[in-house]
């Protein structure tokens, strides 16, 4: 997805002029995930409030933002604790009776 914003705070994406009520959450949840997957870009011109936060997202999506960190974190201890599970559950289980 390619998402411009021009001097004037027009939306296009994808070469297609959106109105700011076609910016539902699911579209933005969506360029989020796309931004995090680097699936995504934004050029952002001007300064007008929905380049500002066109900028945000870019910001705050980048490789070295805190929310990737965040994720990659997350994503590296969600990894461990399936590898130990997966652990645990191979191991042979012996009870003296």
């Amino acid at each position: 997805m390619k998402v411009n914003v021009d001097e004037h705070g027009t939306v296009i994406v994808d070469d297609v002029k959106k109105e700011i009520s076609e910016l539902t959450a699911s579209f933005l949840e969506d360029l989020v995930e796309q931004l995090l997957n680097d699936e995504a870009t934004i050029e952002v011109l001007g300064n007008s409030p929905v380049a500002e936060f066109f900028n945000s997202l870019q910001i705050g999506t980048k490789k070295d933002s805190d929310l990737r960190l965040k994720i990659t974190e997350m994503n590296k201890q969600k990894e461990e604790a399936k590898d130990a599970v997966e652990k645990v559950a191979n191991e042979d289980i012996y009870v003296d009776i």
